[in-house]
């Protein structure tokens, strides 16, 4: 069981804090944003002016 094998649960961890440092960041963040304006822009038919 999961629970009484230290090492598994150790590289586990590890394993998920790579992932979500990787994933789950500010330039991501930014970028998933960028994206999202850039489409509303364009759906809108640019930038006034």
């Amino acid at each position: 069981m999961l629970l009484k094998d230290q090492n598994q649960i150790e590289k586990m961890g590890k394993k998920a804090r790579i992932f979500v440092a990787a994933e789950f960041n500010a330039e991501k963040h930014y970028q998933g944003l960028m994206e999202i304006y850039d489409k509303t822009i364009a759906a809108a038919g640019g930038l006034p002016g």
